[in-house]
């Protein structure tokens, strides 16, 4: 019997999921509609078609009541099946308009030459006024990514552009292929690609060897980065590869490379390029390395457990968010400056964002739409309040896509205000994106009123001693861990069989808990270096209050002059003093110290001129005006090298003043006033706010 096709794009998709279950693992009308986002009554009334068209070619559909769905067929057979829905992919009788374009992006951009009019009309079977109208939209996605598409007449069509822009556009097609192969076995990837014109710009047998330098980049960067970002990179850089083999290099570089060669992700970029060059015999220029620099300071990271607010970038960033933060709680009359996990999680995002945004590098987020139509009132409110993260970053406009990763920072927070009386502490453990786990964190809370969500970590995170002294009762997790800490492996779209097993874990602790009451709960052991921890917490930060100083000096020549009084500020003697300057210049080397928004140097690093951390403020009578802009004095911040295990603890507590420098800005005016006594009342609250919180993490308050 010949073997036809002729089902439409809904029936082929469901018909693909139905391949993959077997006798022993059918799948449910439920399972399908959740997984498509449709209904059930949709699925019901397209499997009597889906059906016939088995029957005519002689495949068997079995579908039994309160069990489920399965195909029963040989592996042989189900390969043949997926082939057969596959068959007229490129006829647009059985392709949407969305999946057309596509196609048709993904052909401009894998040919250097000029393609005719006539080969897309006959291969897709359309007209030339809707090759016309499709055209038209293409090239409105192509400006997105800085890239022109030209049409002429007897020519053809292809496109111009910058190497690096078309890179960009080329990986965001490639990531959004290999996102539809995630119900695809090994050989149906391999088949697909083959027929897929985007494969040819992307030399996939490098991956491993790729994947390997990213980590060892991770290593030397002691940063670890989201799943997403890592697939990204490994695109970019297998295109990188295929792109220069074929001898397309990047000749115009907008961004300065010498502002780039400041960054260790600089260092670790020509790494790479020699790795390159040693494996692939290609010759990397400065500005290949630039371009390769630009992803890696670009690329999002899981957020640390501990924000170092104490570096001047992160303080300028963490000043950002907190404004942004007022204008949302004006806005929606709502309070979030007390949501610690809200702030350092925009801080940590913040970062790599505005990377992005200078440097023109474009990321996916596919939830814009769902936060428009659900969260209408916080992505209005969050879309005014990024005006002021376009005006200190220097960013012309804040796309949809970065303003979406934004917007679900605050949608968890809302989330999260409900009340936490009484209910079950749990995180959210997952090794994709970080915008998804909020969201998948999000539904929980919004399916599961006795839950809280503490926080969402990576799942290599997991530690099972911290989260029980934290209060964490739950693991939900989107993968299997290996753990014997409680938890429930879930869905990522939280399926019925989902909740249905979470509801069952909840039920399990709450019964446990009332055991536990009944029995009387003892109270938590403090461990002796719990009790060393806060003992040499508190006397950082009682050093920090009780030694306050803010001096003032008439005027100095240059910057350099201003660095040398700061550096006397805390100095026993001559000698010591020498020591701190040179420590300061040592960071100052790294990266500029000025806040523009305070007209203060910041001037900040770890010396062993101090055996306490120290704060304080060297103020100017006659403003200095150097190149960075006017300069009213210096602000001092200094961490004593000390002993490795303090170190930690020195980090944090100076941390958190810094941190407190951004958000409580009455802190910067009594500076400038010379008020030492207000400075310290402002540092105590905040202070010992932020030594509570520990304690109370604890479990000690």
């Amino acid at each position: 019997m010949s073997k036809e096709s002729g089902l439409t794009k809904r029936q082929k998709v469901i018909i693909q999921m139905l391949a993959q279950f077997t006798f022993s693992n059918p799948v449910t009308v439920q399972a399908i509609s959740e997984k498509l986002k449709l209904s059930s009554r949709t699925i019901l009334r397209e499997l009597p078609k889906i059906e016939e068209w088995m029957q005519k070619n002689d495949f068997h559909m079995v579908r039994k009541p309160r069990v489920g769905i399965y195909l029963e067929e040989n592996e042989e057979n189900r390969a043949l099946i997926l082939e057969l829905v596959e068959a007229d992919r490129t006829k647009s009788s059985a392709m949407s308009k969305e999946e057309r374009l596509f196609w048709i992006e993904s052909e401009i951009l894998a040919n250097d030459g000029p393609l005719k009019y006539y080969y897309f009309t006959s291969k897709f079977e359309i007209s030339e006024g809707t090759l016309v109208s499709d055209l038209d939209e293409i090239e409105k996605w192509m400006e997105n990514y800085g890239l022109i598409l030209i049409r002429r007449k007897g020519l053809g069509v292809y496109w111009t552009g910058k190497e690096q822009d078309y890179r960009q556009a080329v990986v965001t097609l490639i990531l959004e292929e290999l996102g539809k192969e995630e119900n695809l076995v090994s050989d149906q990837k391999e088949k697909k690609r083959k027929k897929h014109p985007l494969f040819t710009l992307y030399a996939e047998e490098k991956v491993p060897f790729i994947q390997d330098m990213i980590k060892a980049a991770e290593q030397n960067l002691q940063t670890r980065y989201t799943d997403n970002a890592v697939q990204r990179m490994t695109v970019l850089l297998a295109v990188v590869i295929q792109r220069m083999r074929e001898g397309h290099v990047i000749k115009d570089f907008a961004t300065e490379i010498e502002a780039l060669m400041r960054y260790p992700e600089y260092q670790v970029a020509t790494w790479m390029g020699s790795m390159l060059e040693a494996d692939f015999q290609l010759s990397i220029t400065q500005e290949e390395i630039a371009f390769v620099t630009m992803q890696l300071l670009s690329a999002k990271v899981w957020q640390p457990q501990m924000i170092n607010k104490y570096e001047t970038e992160n303080m300028k960033n963490r000043q950002i968010v907190i404004h942004m933060i007022l204008k949302v709680e004006r806005l929606l009359d709502m309070d979030f400056l007390d949501d610690r996990m809200l702030i350092d999680g925009l801080c940590n995002h913040i970062g790599p964002a505005i990377s992005r945004m200078r440097m023109h590098v474009r990321i996916e987020n596919h939830n814009v739409d769902m936060l428009k139509q659900k969260y209408g009132d916080i992505y209005e409110a969050v879309k005014a309040a990024a005006k002021i993260l376009e005006r200190e970053s220097g960013v012309d406009t804040i796309c949809d896509e970065e303003l979406g990763f934004i917007v679900l920072h605050f949608c968890a927070a809302v989330e999260k205000q409900r009340s936490e009386g009484g209910k079950v502490a749990i995180v959210v453990a997952c090794p994709s994106g970080v915008g998804t786990s909020h969201m998948l964190a999000v539904h929980l809370q919004k399916t599961f009123s006795e839950i809280v969500v503490r926080k969402v970590i990576a799942t290599s995170e997991v530690d099972g001693d911290s989260l029980r002294e934290e209060g964490v009762e739950l693991i939900v997790s989107t993968v299997k861990l290996n753990t014997d800490f409680p938890y429930v492996c879930v869905n990522p779209v939280l399926l019925e069989n989902d909740r249905m097993v979470l509801r069952n874990a909840i039920k399990d602790l709450k019964k446990r808990r009332n055991v536990q009451r009944a029995k009387g709960i003892r109270k938590k052991r403090v461990r002796r270096a719990a009790i060393e921890y806060f003992v040499t917490l508190g006397e950082e930060i009682l050093q920090v209050l009780e030694n306050i100083k803010i001096s003032s000096v008439d005027e100095v020549v240059d910057k350099e002059a201003l660095i040398a009084r700061a550096s006397m500020l805390f100095a026993r003697n001559e000698a010591y003093g020498e020591l701190i300057e040179q420590d300061i210049k040592a960071r100052e080397m790294i990266a500029g110290t000025y806040i523009s928004t305070f007209r203060m140097l910041f001037l900040h690093c770890m010396t062993k001129g101090v055996k306490h951390c120290r704060f304080g403020y060297v103020s100017l009578k006659k403003p200095l005006l150097a190149g960075e802009g006017i300069i009213l004095g210096a602000m001092v911040m200094l961490i004593p090298e000390g002993e490795e295990s303090k170190r930690k603890i020195y980090r944090e507590v100076m941390s958190e003043v810094s941190g407190s420098l951004a958000e409580n800005e009455q802190i910067i005016a009594n500076l400038c006033l010379k008020k030492r006594n207000n400075v310290s009342f402002e540092l105590e609250k905040y202070l010992g706010n932020y030594y509570q919180r520990i304690m109370k993490e604890y479990g000690e308050f």
